[in-house]
């Protein structure tokens, strides 16, 4: 019983130790803001500033990271980005290119509308979706809406179709099937043309 009851606290403790260190981490990307909002309004009334800033910073914060506070300041990158952005590789590469006022969208898990293939709609979260379902979404640092979505299905399919192997080799005047194929006239037309084109070259 006592096990129990330890194990209980233990997790609640946890679960509470967590809660207040993103709370705490909330906080400081919010400090980052302000701060980074502080430079931007500082070094475009002066530009000269951003010596001055650099020198009365140099013992805490290095050079290489005035540029990311400028960013942040002049909303070109989401403050939580500089955490080094998302887990996934390729969720992580498309926020990043979106404006900021995307990125904000989707880091504070808006839904956004995507079309299936049978054409009915749903609302997805950026996060919760897969690879395909991000490339169907986003796309030239932007959002697609469905019509844009529905020519992505087609021309997708259309290079599935394409990028799919023949059931057949051809090496001159042999035709080695790959598997039990069922052809139709056209296509065995096609066939013998190809043996045709093979033999002549």
């Amino acid at each position: 019983m006592n096990n129990i009851t330890t194990t209980k606290e233990t997790t609640m403790d946890i679960t509470t130790s967590i809660e207040q260190f993103k709370a705490a981490l909330n906080a400081g990307i919010e400090g980052i803001t302000k701060a980074a909002e502080i430079y931007v309004a500082s070094i475009d009334a002066d530009p000269t500033n951003f010596w001055r800033f650099h020198q009365g910073c140099a013992d805490y914060i290095p050079k290489a990271a005035w540029p990311r506070f400028e960013a942040i300041g002049r909303k070109l990158i989401h403050p939580r980005l500089i955490m080094g952005g998302i887990a996934d590789p390729q969720k992580n590469r498309v926020v990043k290119s979106m404006p900021y006022s995307m990125q904000t969208k989707i880091l504070s898990g808006e839904r956004f509308e995507m079309l299936t293939r049978g054409g009915d709609t749903l609302l997805v979260d950026f996060m919760d979706a897969t690879g395909e379902q991000v490339e169907q979404l986003f796309g030239d640092g932007r959002a697609r809406n469905l019509s844009e979505q529905k020519a992505w299905i087609e021309n997708h399919k259309y290079n599935k179709i394409a990028a799919a192997p023949l059931p057949y080799m051809i090496d001159g005047e042999t035709v080695t099937f790959r598997k039990a194929v069922t052809m139709t006239r056209a296509e065995v037309a096609r066939l013998l043309r190809e043996m045709k084109h093979v033999k002549q070259s």
